[in-house]
């Protein structure tokens, strides 16, 4: 009366390998789309244009315990990463300006001021991934 086989052993071998093919087409889909570097670094360039913050530098360093991963903590926030090109530019003390939905970042020092544009450090990530995808 009672059956202990488990449902994929009653099912014949083909229609068990049909169940399982969306599973893996749909782990195959979700890997090649989180490691795709092109469109993380296209995510990374919105969320830069869409931030929003006025704030001072009090610390600048790298986390040893997250493998030297470069960061800057403002005054009125948390610690967060940042871009080198833009971590090399910046000391304690310097003034950060960004508008949203705008891709320049405005570093105020005592008597300079430099301007950043989030879409140039897009490109030049965007060209160093070609570059290593040609090798």
């Amino acid at each position: 009366m009672f059956d202990n086989k488990t449902l994929l052993e009653k099912l014949k071998p083909e229609i068990a390998a049909l169940a399982v093919l969306p599973v893996i087409v749909f782990l195959i889909y979700n890997v090649s789309n989180t490691s795709n570097h092109y469109k993380q670094n296209e995510e990374r360039l919105e969320r830069n244009k869409e931030a929003e913050y006025k704030d001072v530098v009090v610390e600048k360093g790298r986390l040893e315990y997250n493998r030297n991963r470069l960061y800057l903590k403002r005054k009125n926030s948390d610690v967060y990463g940042e871009d080198e090109m833009i971590w090399q530019k910046v000391t304690v003390g310097d003034s950060l300006l960004k508008i949203k939905d705008s891709p320049i970042l405005i570093i105020k020092k005592k008597d300079t001021i430099i301007t950043v544009d989030y879409r140039d450090i897009y490109k030049h990530d965007d060209s160093v991934i070609r570059a290593r995808a040609r090798k």
